[in-house]
């Protein structure tokens, strides 16, 4: 007998802390909705781009390669670009225009790579003769993370980048 009076306490105690549970908590009433916040700007959210002009200081030889390369530092180069992102290079052309690299004219080769923190540009002659120091090129540098990535965008077109990802120069 007494294990059913403290079952039935039991039941009972819970029976009514559900009953509290349930209707004791009641929402407030909603309040007026907030005015609309302002637009955000036009642009480019988490895309980096960097403009340099080389000097010859920024130019190593490497004789094993008869090249030189040049080391940038940048800092937004991260492991998710590397994994699943997208660095671009492009060198300035005439009349304003932006060539993508890898680049090829005649003998001369411009070529790039990229790892975390850095891109790496490679000055060479096809011919394996040692070219004369590329001082005075200008480079555009575009990272685009990959949360950013666009399908069908011709990403070594410096003109489709320019318009996809909305890039103020």
């Amino acid at each position: 007998m007494k294990k059913i009076r403290t079952l039935t306490a039991i039941l009972i105690g819970s029976a009514a802390i559900l009953c509290l549970a349930i209707t004791s908590c009641n929402k407030g009433d909603r309040g007026p909705e907030g005015p609309a916040g302002t637009n955000g700007t036009n642009g480019v959210s988490n895309i980096q781009t960097s403009t340099l002009t080389t000097t010859n200081a920024n130019w190593t030889y490497v004789a094993s390669s008869k090249s030189y390369t040049a080391n940038i530092t940048y800092a937004a180069v991260t492991s998710s670009v590397v994994d699943k992102g997208t660095v671009q290079v492009f060198m300035g052309g005439p009349s304003g225009t932006w060539v993508a690299l890898p680049y090829s004219y005649g003998i001369e080769q411009i070529l790039y790579s990229y790892r975390t923190g850095e891109v790496w540009l490679e000055y060479t002659y096809s011919d394996n003769t040692v070219p004369p120091i590329p001082s005075g090129l200008t480079f555009k540098i575009v990272v685009i993370p990959p949360g950013m990535v666009k399908p069908n965008v011709n990403v070594h077109d410096y003109s489709e980048l320019k318009q996809a990802y909305g890039i103020v120069d």
